[in-house]
């Protein structure tokens, strides 16, 4: 068993949403409204985050690793708030006015502001990890993340490339959730290069519930990941329709498959 750890979205109606906002740990918008998702600036959030890993494997021994969720910004409009000003003005070295308007506008002031929050997400697995091997050394770090590395770097400050060639995660999971084989097979050929050289391996996440997929479409995807010899796949996610519908008739013809190999 991974336990599935959401990382900073508190979601809807957190009653200790009140207490963080006075205490300036949630995200700002450029606007200035508060959003229900912790900072990664502030240094409590990021604690706070391996410590919830490491007190999962410190209640639950047997837990053979933990996987991270949402291991990232909302969006490109966040987080502006005043740690995340005094954290990149102390990380550049200047003051940064006005504000936020200075790190938007597509300049290389800019792109020290994408590195930035790049860094304190990707100091976020770090700590995770090694508060994790800290408890139990063989635990295995995996995250969730968006399909295109690529983008997602500036958008969401998703670096998992970064955090696979610094050994921070053991596999990676990327949310490729297609109708058919085609796209997932372009995908995967993509994030299979990304990690080549890293040791990390990619277990594509393949949409199961978002995709509607019956048995058939499920399985032709699943062939894709092992042409490809990723090691492993995600199914998303487990409902009443997969349990009832889809995986009875899912797994015999993947056993007789992988038999037949």
């Amino acid at each position: 068993v991974h336990a599935w750890k959401i990382c900073f979205n508190l979601g809807n109606g957190s009653a200790a949403r009140q207490r963080l906002a006075a205490a300036g740990r949630l995200q700002r918008t450029a606007t200035g409204q508060t959003r229900d998702w912790l900072c990664p600036s502030h240094p409590e959030n990021r604690k706070q985050e391996a410590d919830v890993a490491r007190e999962m494997l410190v209640k639950y021994p047997d837990l053979a690793g933990v996987h991270l969720d949402f291991i990232r910004f909302p969006g490109s409009d966040t987080c502006f708030c005043d740690t995340c000003r005094r954290g990149f003005e102390a990380a550049i070295g200047k003051r940064v006015s006005p504000w936020p308007g200075a790190v938007r506008g597509g300049d290389a002031l800019s792109q020290h502001w994408q590195a930035y929050r790049r860094a304190v997400i990707t100091d976020t697995v770090k700590q995770v990890a090694l508060a994790a091997h800290r408890v139990k050394p063989d635990a295995r770090i995996s995250v969730a993340v968006f399909s295109n590395w690529l983008t997602a770097r500036d958008t969401v400050a998703q670096d998992w490339v970064a955090w696979a060639k610094e050994n921070y995660v053991d596999f990676v999971c990327p949310m490729d959730y297609h109708a058919d084989a085609a796209a997932l097979r372009t995908d995967v050929a993509r994030q299979m290069a990304l990690a080549k050289d890293s040791g990390v391996r990619v277990y594509p996440g393949i949409g199961l519930s978002t995709g509607k997929l019956d048995a058939l479409e499920t399985m032709r995807q699943i062939n894709v990941t092992r042409t490809a010899r990723t090691g492993g796949f995600v199914l998303f996610e487990y409902d009443a329709r997969e349990a009832l519908d889809v995986l009875p008739e899912l797994a015999p013809a993947m056993g007789q498959t992988r038999a037949s190999r």
